[in-house]
């Protein structure tokens, strides 16, 4: 087979992903340089003209000197201009392929995969592929698995094709065509449109967006004319309180809608499917992704929910996989269901992953008298925060110091009581000879983790000469995730509890119930 280009509409998309990285850049460009912008802004503006043409320009060049073929045993791709890199990625390789489709690629049958092997390239995978026909996705699927089966290659226009057709209707979450010769799922999960709105509804997602706002207010007079801020600064001082008040609400509202619709369109028609050994996801409304994962890439299965989750007793499901399966840019964890009743997590995950436990035996959690610690590490990490603040607000305008040490207050109560969170959130469960279970807390959100002992990484009981004295241990425990790890420490246990899940992961060390 011939080396095969990009289509056109690939430049569109590798475009907008260039000039999307530098938007940072730009912005940090505008609000640095109109700090002095009575010498003369306008260079500002001529600097970011000129570095927007150099994406543009070095994105033209990338597309023209990029090139692929689907070769017999492997996938061979061609890049660069002054350095010509030649990329072979065999296809038994291959550990996920991940499928994504804007809707303006929709009309035009057109689709972009990123393929991932275990090379660890990070979250741009170890190659990209911008807006191919979905049979060539279709032919590399059936090229992998044939490699894995250790059968030769062959050709496979004819099965690329209906396979294709397979492809498109499990990425727009359609049932395929009859006559085509999918496999059909074990198992299967569709997200229902009120769990879906609910798990919008009780997100905390609008909090970024509150603080980016925030930013970019405080930035505000270093990019509008003078005139602009002064006429705002006088208008915000006539409004009453009332007014102002009415104002944050208005802002919160926003807030909550813009997380709000960010992510319905992105959990739009969640699917989760099942065939053999292989978990499929897909979703989403404006960019619809596809990822799959085979079972044993998985590594722990993590339940996570937020405070407000745990009022209405919801829990969203994570895999933990040994490579880069994630659907989220953001995140190195695949989502096995984004929001699933409380009671139902374990039941409905069962039917995917067999080796989950039907129910969670109370764990053994950390000790009332050991609460104070976690109490403790949260004020200090506050205490930092809290006078750094009120010194740089002494500076800036002293006579705002009596309302900075009230809020600083407020702050440090708020910090003791994450901690007392985080130490009843904290737990371990030893649930067979092979499947452990640990809890922790975060900030405001709990996190529950089911690890198989073949899937561990290492295991760590750390204590100090204080806290041995008093019999109490830190149990650590490291799974793979992604390109990355997953560190997993459940703080100030009883030492004998810390003791049996050492004994639980390494047997062989102990003897009677003591260490060799």
């Amino acid at each position: 087979m011939k080396d095969e280009r990009l289509p056109l509409a690939a430049l569109i998309l590798m475009t907008g992903q260039g000039l999307y990285s530098s938007l940072i850049y730009v912005i940090g460009l505008v609000v640095i340089g109109f700090n002095d912008r009575d010498d003369g802004g306008w260079i500002v503006w001529i600097l970011v003209g000129c570095g927007l043409l150099l994406v543009v320009a070095s994105t033209v060049v990338r597309y023209l000197r990029f090139t692929y073929r689907l070769a017999d045993s492997q996938v061979v791709i061609k890049s660069g201009l002054f350095v010509r890199k030649t990329r072979h990625i065999p296809y038994a390789k291959i550990q996920t392929l991940r499928h994504q489709q804007w809707f303006f690629l929709k009309p035009f049958d057109l689709e972009s995969l990123v393929i991932e092997t275990s090379s660890q390239n990070g979250k741009e995978g170890e190659a990209q592929l911008y807006a191919v026909a979905p049979a060539v996705g279709a032919e590399i699927e059936a090229r992998r698995k044939m490699a894995r089966r250790g059968e030769p290659a062959a050709p496979l226009a004819a099965d690329a094709a209906d396979a294709s057709s397979v492809a498109q209707a499990q990425l727009a979450g359609e049932t395929p065509a009859a006559g085509f010769e999918a496999e059909s799922p074990t198992a299967r999960y569709t997200i229902s449109t009120h769990d879906l709105n609910l798990y919008a509804l009780t997100s905390l997602g609008f909090i970024p967006i509150l603080t980016g706002a925030l930013w970019l207010w405080d930035k505000f007079d270093d990019i509008v004319p003078k005139d602009w801020e002064h006429n705002l600064d006088r208008y915000m001082a006539q409004l009453a309180a009332a007014a102002l008040l009415a104002l944050i609400v208005f802002a919160l509202i926003i807030g909550i809608l813009i997380s709000y619709l960010r992510l319905l369109q992105k959990y739009y028609q969640f699917t989760l499917t099942q065939n053999g050994d292989t978990l499929t996801a897909a979703r989403g409304l404006l960019k619809r992704t596809q990822v799959s994962t085979r079972l044993r890439q998985l590594q722990a299965v993590r339940f996570s929910q937020t405070v407000v989750r745990q009022w209405f007793h919801l829990t969203t499901v994570q895999g933990l996989i040994a490579s880069n399966a994630s659907d989220d840019e953001t995140s190195n964890a695949m989502v096995l269901m984004p929001v699933v009743k409380e009671d139902q997590a374990l039941a409905t995950m069962r039917r995917f992953i067999t080796w989950l436990p039907a129910a969670v035996p109370a764990l053994q959690p950390v000790l009332r008298k050991r609460y104070w610690y976690y109490i403790r590490n949260a004020v200090l990490t506050g205490v930092g925060l809290a006078v750094g603040i009120s010194l740089a607000i002494y500076f800036w305008r002293a006579r705002w110091l009596p309302i900075a040490l009230g809020l600083s207050l407020a702050w440090l109560v708020f910090t003791a009581l994450q901690g007392a969170y985080a130490a009843r959130s904290a737990g371990v469960k030893i649930i067979s000879p092979d499947l452990l279970v640990l809890q922790k807390g975060g900030w405001w959100r709990r996190q529950r983790f089911f690890v198989r002992r073949e899937n561990i990484q290492s295991l760590e009981v750390n204590t100090s000469y204080w806290l041995a004295k008093k019999q109490v241990a830190h149990v650590v425990i490291n799974v793979r995730e992604g390109d990355d790890n997953e560190n997993i420490e459940v703080s100030y246990l009883e030492q004998s509890v810390a003791d049996a899940v050492r004994a639980w992961y390494r047997p062989e060390d102990f003897q009677g119930g003591d260490l060799i």
